[in-house]
């Protein structure tokens, strides 16, 4: 076979291999964009989000019932589902902050929710923006007294205290587990964020 024939073929066969890697690259980026984006944040505004978040921080520690808390935020024009996200993400999320400086070093992305079908759905905490908001306050931003009047309602700070309790002197290593809310079902997340 002649040499300059046996190169041009080489060279024809690179070609196609490297227009079929550019095609593929192309459609994975395309699918990794479409199927993989990051959630948007519920509330979308940062500033509502960490003004409910400060308003029900400033209410718990006045008025520690939560279900008087969320009838107070629906008052203040609040919608029901928000007020009681707020009464469960507000309290976790402080919750989270002073278990990592306790040495806590594994937490949880997503969260369980019921459908009104009994079925167990993951949605992602990321989105959750009452969550990430209280994420970004720091503890000395709130008097002692206060913190620990809304991290007695995080779930993960009593089986913190739990385990205290049980003669276990270090939370070092420890891992949160999935939280479950049980207040509103995955239906009225959904129906509440499509009407606001």
């Amino acid at each position: 076979m002649n040499p300059v024939i046996h190169v041009g073929l080489i060279l024809l066969l690179l070609t196609f291999i490297a227009v079929y890697i550019w095609l593929a690259l192309r459609v994975f980026r395309y699918f990794s964009r479409r199927f993989h984006k990051s959630p948007t944040p519920y509330p979308a505004d940062h500033a509502v989000a960490l003004a409910r978040v400060l308003r029900v921080i400033e209410i718990i520690a006045v008025q520690p019932d939560l279900n008087e808390v969320v009838v107070l935020l629906v008052d203040e024009g609040v919608g029901k589902v928000d007020a009681q996200l707020l009464v469960l993400f507000v309290p976790m999320a402080l919750g989270f902050i002073l278990l990592k400086q306790m040495g806590v070093d594994q937490f949880p992305n997503f969260y369980w929710v019921y459908s009104d079908s009994g079925k167990a759905l993951l949605f992602p905490l990321e989105r959750e923006h009452y969550f990430t908001a209280a994420l970004t306050l720091a503890p000395e931003q709130l008097s002692q007294e206060t913190l620990q009047t809304v991290v007695y309602h995080s779930a993960e700070m009593d089986a913190a205290r739990k385990t205290f309790a049980n003669g276990c002197d270090t939370l070092v290593g420890s891992r949160v587990g999935t939280p479950t809310i049980f207040a509103v079902t995955a239906e009225q997340i959904t129906a509440s964020r499509n009407t606001s």
